[in-house]
């Protein structure tokens, strides 16, 4: 084994503990799901972080790629995913000119190594690849995987691209289909200010039930205030559309929106504007799902997932035991977390209630 590959093997981009981590956090925000149902979330979440890890290529290839490691990784039974890993699939179902551009950027990354090294390194990998076992999925409920040998597996791939993506799009829908989707209930942010008294205890009637003290259920914040305050900070969180999903998701879940903006101050200081990656970051400022690095989806789905967490970790509450502790139990590895959060709560109380 060149000293290369070993690297390669050695960087982890999908450890078996984050896999782990993602599953006990559904788990809990999805309590009452059959087994089926949170697998399929559970997928969902692993084809984008899979996504997210991969080389700048395009949708096309991103897809192809992500169904061969599910489909390696499955049949193995672990979802651990080497640099090595992405770069064999790469190989096989990337096209030239995104092998030749792309990868090694990636690598270049990934290695900590010298572009040239990288390109010379890539160069290497793909006249080692030139004889190879590809296992394709086809379209089924329960599929077996069809071996497919070549002496050239660029070539192969090109002559089976049509029957692989055609293949891989059904199963993506597959799991797209069962995949546990809920829209917002539409929050008092959506209706113009003139809204009716007899609306507005509609809203309310359609918060869910949760056993969080009545302080920290929901209750108006006054905008204008956090906001300005917010904009003290260089806080994107302030802008649209992350402001008002974070309010609706608080109204949906009938919590307190201080809460949900105080956990974003404890796990990203709100977000400042002036951070390299901050729309980034602003996608999952609770860093649900390990971080916002692993889990890059958007700001409506992320305050969701915080406050269905929040939720769920309520429950059985001793009524001694302080709110904001309780939900650290699993919300966060730093037993110290609470402390920052309930701070930070305390101080956006005084700001805008």
């Amino acid at each position: 084994m060149t000293p290369f590959k070993e690297q390669l093997l050695n960087i982890e981009v999908i450890s078996e503990d984050g896999i782990k981590e993602i599953k006990e956090q559904l788990n809990i925000q999805y309590e009452t799901l059959s087994s089926k149902e949170k697998a399929s979330i559970l997928a969902k979440t692993i084809h984008q972080i899979i996504d997210q890890s991969l080389p700048n290529f395009s949708k096309e290839t991103k897809r192809s790629i992500r169904m061969e490691l599910m489909n390696k990784k499955l049949s193995a039974n672990s979802l651990s995913i080497s640099a090595n890993d992405i770069i064999e699939s790469s190989i096989g179902l990337a096209t030239r000119e995104e092998i030749e551009q792309e990868l090694p950027q990636w690598v270049y990354k990934k290695a900590d190594t010298d572009i040239k090294v990288s390109e010379f390194n890539i160069a290497s990998l793909l006249n080692s690849y030139s004889k190879s076992e590809i296992t394709y999925p086809i379209a089924s409920d329960e599929y077996e995987p069809i071996s497919i040998t070549s002496t050239n597996k660029r070539g192969m791939w090109q002559k089976y691209r049509s029957l692989f993506l055609g293949a891989a799009a059904i199963i993506s829908i597959t799991f797209v289909m069962i995949i546990f989707l809920e829209r917002p209930v539409q929050e008092p942010g959506d209706y113009a200010k003139g809204q009716t008294a007899e609306n507005k205890e509609a809203v309310a009637n359609q918060r869910i039930h949760n056993n969080l003290p009545s302080y920290l259920q929901y209750e108006q914040v006054d905008d204008k205030d956090l906001r300005e305050w917010l904009n003290g900070r260089k806080s994107i969180l302030a802008e649209e559309p992350y402001y008002s999903s974070i309010i609706n998701a608080a109204s949906e879940f009938n919590i307190d929106p201080l809460l949900l903006f105080a956990i974003t101050g404890q796990e990203q200081g709100f977000v400042s504007k002036e951070h390299v990656n901050a729309e980034k970051i602003a996608n999952n400022p609770f860093n649900v799902f390990h971080s916002w690095e692993d889990f890059n989806t958007n700001i409506s789905e992320s305050s969701r997932i915080a406050a269905r967490t929040i939720v769920n970790l309520s429950k059985d509450r001793p009524k001694e035991a302080d709110p904001f502790q309780w939900i650290n139990r699993k919300y966060a590895e730093d037993p110290n977390w609470w402390i920052g959060v309930s701070t930070i709560y305390k101080q956006l109380e005084g700001v805008a209630q």
